[in-house]
């Protein structure tokens, strides 16, 4: 039907009335906007109506011949290679002694002030057809939107502007642009070592640069002029012009403070020395790009964090989806070291020490190796940003834009990437790439004597999807417990008195060192806890199991040949006979001999008759006391129906019944 709907949208070119209705909203751009200007309007028109429009959209891009200078809306890395030419022309001033005169400029308002004549006149000159244009000129002069604001709505006909959240406004606001692009002055510049730069452009982020401030104020009267015609202005009071003027007899590059630039009369800000700007979110100076102040940022984002009324399973999840991808944009397109990256790292993880409690001494792999491997998840920025790095500068000497190919050959970007590639080499690893990165912490978790029993995580890695996206079913409290019992951070002697040689051997009077794995899977203080983990686990899959239309027994007593025999569960269902048997084992014990072991246990013929005529399926769910899955138990369990959820149920219910053993281990006096 939708399909239906979209061939007659497209064959009678015209959009019913009804869809040509929007709703408007207001975001504020800051906290306690209280003006207009301080609140960005988005347009919501019908999901159908944007639906058709990407459709068009999509179509039309491979179509139109943009202007290469325009890297907004396309599918090039645009961000970053007008970051890198603006860097790079900053560069070549100072080094080379060539002047340079740059504006960059900022448009009031550009999406939503741009005139509808602009943007058919656009499309023509795009060379859309003239069935295209006379849609769009249907589409905006007759379209209506509803503003809604603190719960006041008003019907307006809006008669400027492109719709902002429809996939058609960036090509249509594209267009008008690129007109003006095509037409510039050719012949105004800056040149140095063969790269030409005269514009760059990033949707309504421009930057014109020239080679003498005659030809910088040319050019900006053309642009002022051309965008006054089509509805649009450049605002002076965020705008910044640059003057590098190199001095033969100082051999240096000056920065000249008094050479004034106007738009429309009004002067524009002059850069000084301690000048500062933000493009495209890098940072700059007169002379060059800044290093990131990133710094204090993340300290002052961990420490949001730390103080919101979060629990510890939340507070991960915004590290890690929220917080640290906010910062590899400036990361990645900003000059770095080895010795930055591994600060930002210490950082965030004595935040997560904080959150969880650990101690320090547990190892890094645990906080940068992938869940499905065992640990938290949280990336190293160390191994990450240098292969991104590399990655997105070599990607620039296959760009569209002749001078984004000439700057990879100069001295700026030769460098930027030699040291980004040295990086990608770390603990004599070369991590070039983010598989690369995973493998490397996997095989420093597996190595470490905490990470050792996580190796078989990845046998059932959707079972502990829950450290990475934060689960419900536990409190913040448990769920600091059960990463410190995963971890191996639970306070055992062995664990607390690692190094040093003094008595380790367990309170309860064993004649065995005190590790979690003797407390939970061996010490007579915690039989019973374990019965009641190894129970618990066994009554959730007998509901289950039940609900899967099983005919399930549970701890059903058979005299056999070898003696009595009582498997945890036997199942029927239409001829079909299993015995699942539940197991948690120690983590030194491999997984698969555990589960073969088991299946032997009940592979014999005589209980097997009791049960059945047919042949009887003999399977485990076995698992180590710190949540790792045998493969083989993982697939029987899923031919009996047991889904994902309930591998999460169950291996969280392991872990609580270990936790709780842990600690009544802990609290006991007696002997």
């Amino acid at each position: 039907l939708l399909q239906v709907i979209l061939d007659i949208l497209m064959l009678t070119r015209h959009l019913p009335v009804s869809l040509r209705n929007a709703k408007t909203v207001f975001l504020p751009k800051t906290p306690g906007a209280d003006s207009p200007a301080q609140f960005r309007p988005i347009t919501i028109s019908s999901v159908l109506v944007r639906l058709f429009h990407k459709i068009l959209a999509n179509r039309l891009l491979p179509e139109i011949q943009f202007d290469c200078r325009q890297r907004a809306f396309l599918p090039v890395d645009g961000c970053a290679e007008n970051i890198v030419l603006l860097a790079t022309a900053l560069h070549e001033a100072k080094t080379t002694m060539k002047p340079l005169y740059m504006a960059s400029l900022d448009m009031t308002k550009a999406f939503d002030s741009v005139s509808v004549d602009a943007i058919l006149r656009g499309a023509a000159v795009g060379g859309f057809c003239c069935e295209m244009i006379n849609y769009l000129k249907e589409f905006y002069q007759t379209s209506s939107t509803v503003l809604e604001f603190e719960g006041k709505q008003r019907l307006v006909h809006p008669s400027r502007g492109v719709r902002q959240g429809d996939p058609l406004s960036p090509l249509l606001f594209n267009l008008v642009i690129d007109e003006w692009l095509k037409k510039g002055n050719s012949g105004v510049y800056f040149e140095s070592r063969g790269l030409e730069l005269d514009a760059m452009a990033f949707a309504d982020d421009l930057v014109l640069l020239a080679a003498t401030p005659q030809g910088l104020q040319l050019r900006i009267d053309e642009l002022v002029a051309f965008l006054h015609s089509r509805g649009l202005a450049i605002n002076p009071a965020k705008s910044l012009t640059v003057a590098l003027q190199p001095s033969g007899r100082e051999k240096k590059v000056k920065l000249l403070t008094h050479q004034a630039f106007r738009v429309d009369g009004q002067e524009v800000k002059i850069a000084s020395t301690e000048t500062e700007w933000r493009y495209l979110g890098v940072f700059y100076a007169p002379f060059g790009q800044k290093r990131p102040s990133i710094m204090k940022n993340l300290t002052t984002l961990l420490e949001r964090v730390s103080a919101a009324p979060l629990r510890p399973q939340q507070r991960l999840v915004i590290l890690r989806y929220h917080l640290l991808p906010r910062l590899y944009h400036q990361l990645v397109l900003s000059p770095i070291t080895a010795g930055f990256l591994e600060k930002m790292d210490v950082q965030i993880r004595a935040a997560i020490r904080k959150w969880l409690h650990l101690p320090h001494d547990v190892a890094v792999g645990c906080y940068h190796a992938e869940v499905k491997e065992g640990g938290l998840g949280v990336p190293s920025l160390r191994t990450l940003i240098p292969g991104l790095q590399v990655r997105r500068l070599k990607k620039m000497a296959t760009s569209s834009l002749p001078s984004c190919r000439k700057v990879i050959e100069l001295p700026l970007v030769e460098g930027r990437l030699r040291r980004a590639t040295e990086l990608t080499t770390y603990k004599g690893c070369d991590i070039t790439t983010a598989k690369f990165a995973r493998r490397f912490w996997a095989k420093k978790l597996h190595e470490s004597i905490d990470g050792h029993g996580l190796r078989d995580t990845r046998n059932m890695p959707a079972a502990v999807k829950w450290t990475a996206e934060g689960t419900s079913l536990l409190t913040g409290k448990e769920f600091v417990g059960v990463m410190k019992l995963r971890l191996n951070a639970l306070p055992s002697l062995s664990r607390t008195k690692r190094g040093r040689e003094v008595e380790k051997s367990c309170r309860a009077g064993c004649n065995s060192i005190e590790s979690v794995g003797h407390i939970l899977q061996k010490c007579k203080r915690t039989h019973h806890a374990r019965l009641r983990r190894h129970d618990v686990m066994v009554r959730y899959l007998a509901r289950k199991l039940k609900e899967k239309e099983w005919d399930v027994k549970v701890e059903p007593h058979y005299l056999t040949s070898l003696g009595r025999q009582i498997p945890d569960l036997v199942l029927q269902r239409e001829g079909q006979s299993v015995i699942l048997d539940v197991q948690v084992v120690g983590q030194r014990v491999p997984l698969n001999d555990a589960h073969q072991a088991k299946v032997a246990k009940y592979s014999n013929k005589d209980l097997h008759d009791q049960i059945s005529s047919r042949p009887v399926l003999v399977a485990s769910a076995t698992v180590n006391f710190r949540g790792c899955w045998a493969k083989p138990s993982v697939v029987a369990l899923k031919d009996l129906g047991i889904g994902n959820q309930d591998f999460v149920i169950l291996t969280l219910r392991c872990l609580q019944g270990g936790l709780r053993a842990f600690h009544h281990h802990q609290m006991m006096t007696s002997i």
